[in-house]
């Protein structure tokens, strides 16, 4: 279901849960791509969720860890041919991202961006899916539509679009659904045609 570098991750028979370890390059992020896009330009909803999972007892949170060694974990769309190696979706060209340290939506890094003033961690369920009858971007916390917008996000929408989640830091752990379960997001849940 994903596509990683090899070694750096985890990934459960299923495909539906990664584990990241911690990586010792210059900027130690990663991102995992699905191996298959949302059906492109469709009707309807292509939506998908990531539940960051709490570290077990086993890795308990050190208090003295510093800010930047924590795990920052972000949800997002990237182009085709976008370059995801050691980013965050939403920093390279033809992907925007939901960063869970910043609480914020990045289209091609700086260029584009929207503060959401809403930061996700370990516990959180978040989204990310396009409405392609509205032609929005729409990224989701906890089953609340925290942004919705089409103006920004044109031409990135008539791309063909993979899922991704994207890790920095610690050691974390995400599980997705891609709609084999219903998803917290009810709006999701009752518009979206899972793939």
């Amino acid at each position: 279901m994903w596509q990683t570098p090899e070694g750096l991750s985890t990934i459960s028979a299923d495909g539906l849960e990664a584990v990241f370890g911690v990586r010792e390059s210059s900027n130690g992020t990663m991102c995992l791509r699905s191996n298959h896009p949302f059906p492109p330009r469709q009707l309807g909803l292509s939506y998908f969720e990531a539940t960051v999972k709490v570290q077990s007892k086993a890795e308990p949170d050190d208090p003295d860890k510093s800010e930047s060694s924590r795990p920052a974990m972000s949800i997002g769309l990237c182009g085709e041919f976008s370059n995801q190696y050691e980013a965050h979706p939403g920093q390279p060209t033809w992907s925007v991202g939901y960063r869970g340290d910043t609480g914020i939506i990045h289209q091609k890094s700086a260029e584009m961006w929207h503060d959401t003033h809403r930061t996700f961690g370990p516990g959180h369920t978040i989204g990310c899916g396009v409405d392609y009858d509205r032609r929005e971007c729409i990224f989701t916390l906890d089953g609340q539509v925290i942004y919705a917008d089409h103006r920004r996000h044109d031409s990135l929408l008539c791309r063909k679009l993979y899922p991704c989640i994207g890790h920095s830091a610690g050691p974390g752990s995400v599980k997705v659904n891609f709609g084999a379960a219903p998803f917290v997001c009810e709006r999701a849940s009752q518009l979206c045609r899972s793939y």
